[in-house]
């Protein structure tokens, strides 16, 4: 099988409805410089009885939405600002990487903001970990990505 990459566009974005289920959503990805829903492992402990001595058992992974970003304080339609305005609101999320028809991340997060400030001598940014309520879904878009050509491949 020929290996694929997948190159973030600009057309990248990151939506947020609040509430979920409702509404228009708000969507981001000038300022935005980074989105990963990502996956944490939880493992259990089950005890050692008087038959056979401790195991430990896969149990259902956490997943969480983290943003990274150009704090955008007193800007219109600001990120840093919508996330202060909303902490721990659950929002529906969507996140798209790349332009259509790339697959899309979607589910419901608890909002959080990021920093306000920082390192003066840099461009000022904020990073936020918004838990997400069961499990993401990833909707694939409706056509297939190209391979990518072998090098040294001749075209005829």
């Amino acid at each position: 099988m020929p290996k694929y990459v997948i190159i973030p566009s600009p057309d990248a974005t990151v939506s947020f409805t609040v509430p979920p289920g409702t509404g228009t959503a708000k969507t981001f990805e000038c300022q935005v410089t980074s989105a990963a829903v990502t996956r944490t492992a939880n493992t259990v402990t089950v005890p050692a009885t008087g038959c056979e001595g401790p195991t430990t058992k896969e149990s259902a992974p956490t997943y969480a939405l983290v943003l990274n970003w150009l704090q955008d304080w007193g800007q219109t339609n600001s990120l840093s600002q919508f996330l202060q305005d909303n902490e721990l609101v659950d929002a529906d999320f969507e996140v798209a990487v790349g332009a259509a028809p790339m697959t899309v991340a979607k589910g419901v997060c608890q909002l959080v903001p990021g920093d306000y400030g920082g390192d003066f001598s840099s461009a000022l940014t904020a990073t936020a970990t918004m838990g997400i309520t069961g499990t993401p879904t990833f909707t694939p878009g409706t056509t297939t990505l190209a391979a990518e050509e072998p090098v040294g491949a001749a075209a005829f």
